[in-house]
C-alpha cells in the first residue's frame, strides 16, 4: 500500500512529495535509485516511523510508516522537513 500526494511550496521553490506506506524500506530505497543517491538505507528492525529525503535542492521527500502515523508522527517528520529546506538555503 502507498499513498502520496504532492505539494509545490512557491515560497521554496520546492516540491515536496508526501508518502505513506507499509514498504517504507522500499519506497526509500526506490527513491535513492531514481534520483541516484548513493546512501545506504538500512531500517532491518522496521522501527522507523518516518524518513526525509532531500534529492536536491527542489524536491523533498516525506515518506511516513502506516502503522506509525499520528498527529505527532506528522508534525516531528514535517520539522524535519523545514530543518533540510532552511539549512540547504541557509
Amino acid at each position: 500500500m502507498k499513498i502520496s500526494t504532492k505539494i509545490k511550496l512557491d515560497t521554496y521553490s520546492c516540491l515536496v512529495t508526501f508518502i505513506v506506506t507499509d514498504r517504507i524500506s522500499q519506497v526509500v530505497k526506490s527513491i535513492y535509485k531514481k534520483h541516484g543517491i548513493g546512501e545506504e538505507y538500512s531500517d532491518e528492525d522496521g522501527e522507523a516511523e518516518g524518513v526525509v529525503i532531500e534529492a536536491d535542492i527542489s524536491t523533498y521527500y516525506l515518506i511516513i510508516d502506516k502503522k506509525f502515523i499520528t498527529h505527532n508522527t506528522i508534525a516531528h517528520e514535517i520539522l524535519h522537513i523545514v530543518i533540510k529546506m532552511t539549512e540547504s538555503r541557509d
